[in-house]
Protein backbone atom coordinates (compact mmCIF):
# COMPACT_ATOMS: atom_id res chain seq x y z
CA UNK A 1 0.00 0.00 0.00
CA UNK A 2 2.47 2.45 1.07
CA UNK A 3 3.99 1.69 -2.80
CA UNK A 4 1.01 2.55 -4.01
CA UNK A 5 1.66 6.31 -1.80
CA UNK A 6 -0.92 5.36 0.88
CA UNK A 7 -0.64 4.60 4.56
CA UNK A 8 -2.63 2.36 6.32
CA UNK A 9 -5.39 3.86 8.73
CA UNK A 10 -6.65 1.87 11.23
CA UNK A 11 -10.66 1.66 11.63
CA UNK A 12 -12.22 0.79 14.64
CA UNK A 13 -15.12 -1.21 12.48
CA UNK A 14 -16.17 -2.57 8.81
CA UNK A 15 -18.84 0.03 9.28
CA UNK A 16 -16.07 2.39 9.97
CA UNK A 17 -13.64 1.49 7.26
CA UNK A 18 -16.36 1.25 4.39
CA UNK A 19 -18.05 4.44 5.67
CA UNK A 20 -14.70 6.60 5.49
CA UNK A 21 -12.85 5.04 2.47
CA UNK A 22 -13.60 7.68 0.28
CA UNK A 23 -12.84 10.59 2.32
CA UNK A 24 -9.46 8.35 3.91
CA UNK A 25 -8.43 7.29 0.19
CA UNK A 26 -8.60 10.99 -0.62
CA UNK A 27 -6.04 11.83 2.06
CA UNK A 28 -3.71 8.99 0.62
CA UNK A 29 -4.73 6.98 3.71
CA UNK A 30 -5.97 3.60 3.16
CA UNK A 31 -8.97 2.07 5.96
CA UNK A 32 -7.94 -1.28 7.64
CA UNK A 33 -10.28 -2.69 9.80
CA UNK A 34 -8.66 -6.09 11.89
CA UNK A 35 -10.08 -8.52 13.57
CA UNK A 36 -9.59 -11.71 15.40
CA UNK A 37 -10.96 -14.65 13.35
CA UNK A 38 -12.98 -17.46 14.45
CA UNK A 39 -11.96 -20.65 12.72
CA UNK A 40 -13.80 -23.32 15.44
CA UNK A 41 -14.95 -26.04 13.75
CA UNK A 42 -12.29 -25.79 10.42
CA UNK A 43 -11.13 -28.75 8.69
CA UNK A 44 -7.08 -29.41 9.33
CA UNK A 45 -6.92 -29.63 5.22
CA UNK A 46 -9.37 -29.42 2.09
CA UNK A 47 -9.98 -32.01 -1.27
CA UNK A 48 -11.47 -30.66 -4.34
CA UNK A 49 -11.23 -33.92 -6.14
CA UNK A 50 -13.39 -36.43 -7.35
CA UNK A 51 -12.65 -39.78 -8.28
CA UNK A 52 -12.73 -39.62 -11.68
CA UNK A 53 -9.92 -36.94 -11.95
CA UNK A 54 -5.93 -38.35 -12.21
CA UNK A 55 -4.31 -37.43 -8.96
CA UNK A 56 -0.82 -36.72 -8.00
CA UNK A 57 0.18 -36.17 -4.49
CA UNK A 58 3.55 -36.96 -4.68
CA UNK A 59 4.78 -33.78 -6.32
CA UNK A 60 4.48 -31.53 -3.86
CA UNK A 61 4.49 -32.39 -0.09
CA UNK A 62 1.53 -30.13 1.02
CA UNK A 63 -0.45 -30.10 -2.16
CA UNK A 64 -1.75 -32.38 -4.72
CA UNK A 65 -2.10 -31.95 -8.34
CA UNK A 66 -4.90 -33.55 -10.64
CA UNK A 67 -3.68 -34.02 -13.84
CA UNK A 68 -6.47 -34.36 -16.38
CA UNK A 69 -6.41 -33.58 -19.88
CA UNK A 70 -7.66 -30.15 -20.59
CA UNK A 71 -11.33 -30.34 -21.50
CA UNK A 72 -12.42 -26.56 -22.90
CA UNK A 73 -14.06 -24.71 -25.35
CA UNK A 74 -11.46 -23.80 -28.67
CA UNK A 75 -14.13 -21.23 -29.51
CA UNK A 76 -14.81 -19.51 -26.14
CA UNK A 77 -10.49 -19.51 -25.54
CA UNK A 78 -10.10 -17.57 -28.92
CA UNK A 79 -12.66 -14.78 -27.46
CA UNK A 80 -11.35 -14.83 -24.10
CA UNK A 81 -7.71 -14.62 -25.05
CA UNK A 82 -8.88 -12.22 -28.12
CA UNK A 83 -10.51 -9.60 -24.96
CA UNK A 84 -7.00 -10.00 -23.10
CA UNK A 85 -5.19 -8.75 -26.02
CA UNK A 86 -7.60 -5.91 -27.16
CA UNK A 87 -7.50 -4.89 -22.72
CA UNK A 88 -3.32 -4.99 -23.36
CA UNK A 89 -3.69 -3.08 -26.32
CA UNK A 90 -5.95 -0.44 -24.74
CA UNK A 91 -4.85 0.03 -21.24
CA UNK A 92 -0.88 -1.46 -20.92
CA UNK A 93 1.67 0.81 -22.27
CA UNK A 94 5.12 -0.32 -23.61
CA UNK A 95 7.01 -0.59 -19.91
CA UNK A 96 4.57 -4.43 -19.63
CA UNK A 97 5.76 -6.16 -22.85
CA UNK A 98 7.79 -8.27 -20.45
CA UNK A 99 4.88 -9.04 -18.22
CA UNK A 100 3.20 -9.59 -21.59
CA UNK A 101 5.77 -12.20 -22.87
CA UNK A 102 5.68 -13.92 -19.36
CA UNK A 103 1.86 -14.30 -18.86
CA UNK A 104 1.52 -15.16 -22.79
CA UNK A 105 3.84 -18.13 -21.96
CA UNK A 106 2.55 -19.14 -18.68
CA UNK A 107 -1.46 -19.74 -20.18
CA UNK A 108 0.09 -21.74 -23.10
CA UNK A 109 2.13 -23.71 -20.85
CA UNK A 110 -1.58 -23.89 -19.12
CA UNK A 111 -3.23 -24.97 -22.37
CA UNK A 112 -0.75 -26.48 -24.25
CA UNK A 113 -1.44 -24.51 -27.08
CA UNK A 114 1.80 -22.50 -28.51
CA UNK A 115 1.53 -18.91 -28.39
CA UNK A 116 2.46 -15.46 -31.02
CA UNK A 117 4.99 -13.57 -28.63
Amino acid sequence: MRERGYEPYECESEDEARDRAEELIANKQWPCYFFKSDTTGEKDFEEFFTDNEDLDMERFETVGVIKNQPDFDEAKLDDFMDGIEALRKKVLGPKMILLNCILDSYLSLLIKRPVNI
